[in-house]
């Protein structure tokens, strides 16, 4: 499975402040729980207290069509609540109430109250890589293709449903607004509970962005090769016809040009995004690093 570009993800360290707390990792199950020290309770990755009494060790979650598209419409929720929340609630509402939006939209998903939240990040990057996969050799086979989408996405072991979800949810460039939860820290460290949703978060949000750069990148070699074969064949044609064609040579030539033009304008588009990005993961990581030093402090004291 390919994982994200960047060298330490913000939900590794995350991770790594679980360890701190001495808990040992539970694997997720359909109906389990996972515990997690990152939440206040017992069980608090679960969403539903009924399971927090649940024995922490059960048998690996079996991903199927449904589940899979549970957490596509939990990736999407969680977006939704997010966004509301930085527009609805001031800094101080941001810092009692965001992990309840949280919970608020876990509780909507009974299927996934088994699943660790760092399970279904590695699940829907799996997700968007597989998408991927599939999206780019359909973009390479597409002036050639005579099967439809739903037996071409079939064919490759995904759900159709879930393959037109995915693409809907990476075509929406959704981006992070980090801003108004860091305004409302307040220079104070997040709680660990607030880390995790916000580096999931994160994470998801730099994988759809590395899908679309991919696709990109595939499309673009294909338009570019499609544009340079256009090219010569003009120069063949211009240098066999009279000048009367002069006119029409010189108009697909700048067509040529403003494509080659636009994709240049692309890259640097992604380049700048791709700054964004990392720029917000560096916070991140030195928000979450101030704490893992404050805690190996507390535990030095003692």
């Amino acid at each position: 499975m390919e994982t994200p570009t960047h060298e330490t993800s913000p939900l590794a360290m995350a991770a790594e402040l679980e360890d701190l707390d001495g808990e040992p990792a539970a694997q997720a199950s359909p109906t389990g729980s996972a515990h997690s020290p990152l939440f206040p309770t017992e069980d608090g990755d679960v969403g539903a207290n009924e399971f927090a009494t649940v024995r922490r060790r059960r048998p690996p979650f079996e991903w199927t069509h449904e589940s899979t598209g549970d957490l596509i419409r939990f990736v999407q929720s969680m977006y939704a609540k997010h966004g509301d929340m930085m527009v609805s609630k001031t800094a101080y509402e941001l810092r009692t109430t965001y992990h309840d939006g949280y919970e608020e939209v876990r509780n909507q998903f009974p299927g996934l109250w088994g699943v660790r939240l760092s399970a279904m990040l590695t699940q829907y990057i799996h997700l968007v890589t597989w998408w991927t996969e599939i999206w780019t050799v359909m973009d390479a086979t597409a002036a050639t293709a005579v099967v439809d989408i739903t037996t071409q996405v079939e064919r490759q072991g995904m759900d159709v449903e879930n393959f037109l979800s995915l693409k809907h949810s990476i075509d929406a460039q959704r981006e992070v607004n980090i801003e108004a939860l860091v305004a409302a820290w307040d220079g104070a460290l997040p709680s660990r509970r607030v880390g995790r949703i916000v580096c999931f978060l994160l994470d998801v949000t730099h994988k759809e962005f590395e899908a679309r750069q991919e696709c990109a990148t595939w499309s673009r070699s294909r338009k570019r090769v499609e544009l340079q074969s256009r090219s010569l064949l003009e120069d063949h044609q211009y240098a066999q016809t009279s000048t009367h064609l002069w006119h029409n040579y010189e108009t697909t030539k700048e067509e040529i040009r403003q494509g080659m033009a636009t994709l240049d304008g692309e890259i640097l588009e992604v380049t700048q995004i791709r700054g964004k990005h990392f720029n917000q993961q560096h916070i991140m990581h030195e928000l979450i690093h101030r704490r893992i030093a404050m805690r190996h402090a507390i535990a030095d004291v003692n």
